[in-house]
């Protein structure tokens, strides 16, 4: 917004017709010829705005490039006494906002040049008309937000700005289980923020599916995955134009940006044992970056033991439900991009089965897929 600042007006002002009369002295041989009060017309509701609180309306009048000077507004018009010399100029009208909390820097609604001519056998009148302001109106957007200053004075509001977003545009270094979060300068609606609106999408998974809450005490939207992301996938998260903030303005663009998530952590997962072995490990991955990895320990009795990796962390080893008093060995794990499958052999002293069990939030009961005692 202007310098920092936001104003709020709630009001539409046009301007009319206004012109400069040119008026001379009877001497003709004068070099300088002087206007009685020049003036021009603003509508009442220019007067409303500046009787604003947040600053004041000034208009400025500049000829062939000079120093500008203010005209006096009253009610509905604007005036000056000016001393012109005889000749073609260029008069330019300037019109300006000053906001009381930041009177250094006053904002641009429209500046229009016309030239006129003035002579001591008549001059000729220099007029502003609506149209021309309107055509200049999109030529004044101090925040760069595609909205020009004289929109947002209509409006009461400029477009919202992102201030914020975690993770950080280019960040490669990213845990798996982030959320994604988005803190804007303006209050907005939570409607507009949804998973149409703020979505997420990786480079080779396509769309991921999620929630979007939004905080309206920081601003900020947050969009949650409904699994943890995938190590080394590089996504994008954008927020479309649907997003408006409580003026209903919407956003000027789309807001993207996009970041990498990290190797999964190197971590000790079985635990060092004084006898017995850890043999054939096996692990596997699903596409959502959750892993899990199996392995024979012999110290206690022979059973199978696994852990499971959430993205971030694998979890404490446990021992999956043996069929016979801890005889399993060779196991065998897929994955069918979400879920996991296991097939293992089982000993019960004097012949070998083979079982399966699948992983979803849980080991499933295992069940005999060969049971030909050889």
């Amino acid at each position: 917004m202007f310098c920092g600042q936001k104003s709020v007006f709630w009001v539409i002002f046009y301007f009319l017709s206004a012109s400069f009369l040119l008026g001379c002295s009877s001497d003709p041989s004068s070099q300088v010829q002087n206007a009685d009060s020049t003036s021009f017309q603003l509508p009442d509701s220019l007067e409303a705005l500046r009787l604003s609180d947040n600053g004041n309306v000034r208009a400025y009048v500049q000829v062939d490039n000079d120093t500008k000077r203010e005209l006096t507004i009253n009610g509905n018009t604007a005036s000056i006494d000016l001393t012109v010399a005889e000749g073609t100029h260029d008069f330019t009208l300037i019109l300006e906002y000053i906001l009381t909390s930041d009177p250094n820097n006053p904002v641009t609604i429209a500046e229009v040049t016309k030239q006129g001519t003035v002579s001591a056998s008549g001059s000729t009148p220099v007029s502003f008309s609506n149209a021309d302001f309107e055509a200049v109106y999109s030529n004044y957007d101090d925040d760069n937000d595609g909205i020009s200053n004289f929109s947002e004075m209509q409006s009461g509001d400029s477009a919202p700005v992102a201030t914020a977003v975690t993770p950080t545009d280019g960040n490669a270094d990213v845990v798996a289980n982030t959320t994604i979060e988005i803190t804007f300068d303006d209050p907005m609606i939570a409607s507009t923020l949804t998973t149409s609106s703020f979505t997420l999408s990786g480079a080779s998974v396509g769309t991921v599916a999620g929630a979007v809450s939004y905080d309206d005490t920081n601003n900020t939207a947050t969009f949650t995955p409904n699994q943890v992301l995938r190590a080394y996938e590089t996504y994008t998260a954008t927020v479309t134009t649907d997003a408006q903030n409580t003026a209903s303005i919407a956003l000027a663009a789309n807001e993207t940006w996009s970041f990498t998530i990290q190797e999964p952590p190197v971590q000790q997962i079985s635990a060092v044992r004084t006898s017995g072995a850890t043999t054939t490990p096996i692990m596997v991955f699903n596409d959502a970056g959750e892993g899990i990895a199996v392995w024979e320990v012999s110290n206690i009795g022979r059973s199978l033991v696994y852990s499971y990796f959430d993205g971030s962390s694998w979890s404490t080893e446990s021992i999956l439900a043996s069929v016979t008093s801890n005889n399993s060995m060779q196991p065998q794990l897929v994955s069918n991009g979400t879920n996991f499958a296991l097939v293992w052999r089982e000993f019960d002293g004097s012949y070998f089965q083979l079982y399966s069990s699948f992983y979803d939030t849980d080991w499933s009961t295992p069940d005999i897929i060969d049971d030909t005692n050889e």
